[in-house]
């Protein structure tokens, strides 16, 4: 068969990158999103990982702004004679005709099992819900919101120990292996006409909207266990955002970028501790940042200030905390 691979980031280049190494099948020409503005100063054109991966393995790469109203993009795709199209996190919604251009029609990678999660942000939703169980759906696709049938799912437990816990980058890698693997297996199906395709059922369907700016605010007033999912969710990118005062001095931007929740460690407060008002740090200790949230406390293990390298506990209270004992994490009504 002769492929056209479309996939934008990490998820999708690693895909790619299996597909490319282990599919007996030739991939003729990978679409990816434009190159986007990125950087310090938002200046310098950045390349989407797909593309620079499609670029060292030496296939076409084609960056259409969108199909959609966009009869020169289908009639390029068109002339390139695809037999399926292969769909990784694109990041384009496709329209119905060029869905209709191969004749083995677009199968989708795509990270969650489906109907839970349609949209843009499935991984970091699974985590900012709390869920302990994921996984990868290859579905072929249709003009809807990842509406189409499903060919094969495999299920991944989330992982949340201590020391072992998913964030939004670790389990994208770790879905991208399977969606892989589940994607190889899917391509045989297809190729040896063996499928078998099930319909979802809508009434199950649930919607990951992408993520945005706001709500990347760490808060507080949450309890403990909704704090951890939250930084899980949006790390490593963004960053689970903060503004961090101490005393006499103005707000620092922070990014939370790893803890635990410290009721499920040997964690044993004091009274003063628990009298603590949330977003205060009660203390420092070898691993973690202590944090008063609304019902326990969350331990941040590392942190980035704006502008800053990485700290863990122990370079915090030696840069900051010492010489600023009383030192808090603005509340939402403190933001603005």
């Amino acid at each position: 068969m002769r492929i056209v691979y479309m996939g934008t980031p990490f998820f999708a280049a690693e895909i790619l990158k299996r597909l490319h190494a282990e599919n007996k099948d030739e991939i003729i020409a990978v679409y990816t999103q434009p190159d986007k503005l990125g950087g310090r100063g938002k200046n310098k054109l950045i390349e989407p990982e797909t593309k620079i991966l499609a670029k060292e393995l030496g296939i076409p790469v084609y960056q259409p702004e969108k199909f959609r109203n966009n009869p020169e993009a289908a009639a390029k795709l068109k002339a390139l004679n695809p037999d399926i199209l292969v769909i990784a996190a694109y990041g384009m919604l496709l329209p119905q005709e060029v869905l209709d251009i191969p004749q083995f029609g677009a199968y989708n990678v795509h990270a969650s099992l489906l109907p839970k999660y349609r949209g843009a942000a499935p991984v970091q939703r699974c985590l900012l819900n709390g869920d302990t169980l994921t996984g990868v759906t290859i579905m072929r696709m249709e003009a809807g919101l990842d509406t189409g049938p499903a060919l094969l799912q495999q299920a991944i437990s989330i992982d949340d120990t201590e020391e072992n816990h998913h964030n939004s980058g670790t389990l994208l890698m770790d879905m991208a292996r399977s969606g892989a693997t589940l994607l190889l297996e899917a391509l045989d199906l297809i190729r040896n006409g063996d499928i078998t395709l099930i319909r979802q059922n809508g009434e199950l369907a649930t919607h990951a909207a992408k993520l945005t700016k706001q709500e990347a605010q760490t808060d507080f007033t949450k309890t403990s266990l909704e704090v951890h999912n939250h930084v899980r969710c949006f790390s490593p990118n963004p960053g689970a955002t903060a503004n961090l005062v101490l005393e006499g001095k103005e707000p620092v931007a922070v990014r939370i970028e790893a803890g635990y929740p410290l009721e499920r460690t040997d964690f044993s407060p004091t009274e003063e501790q628990k009298q603590a008002l949330c977003g205060e740090i009660v203390g420092i200790y070898e691993k973690y940042i202590a944090v008063k949230c609304r019902d326990s406390f969350y331990g941040i293990r590392s942190l980035r200030l704006a502008g800053k390298p990485s700290i863990d506990a122990k370079s915090f209270q030696n840069g900051y905390y010492r010489n600023n004992p009383r030192a808090s994490f603005a509340l939402p009504t403190e933001r603005n």
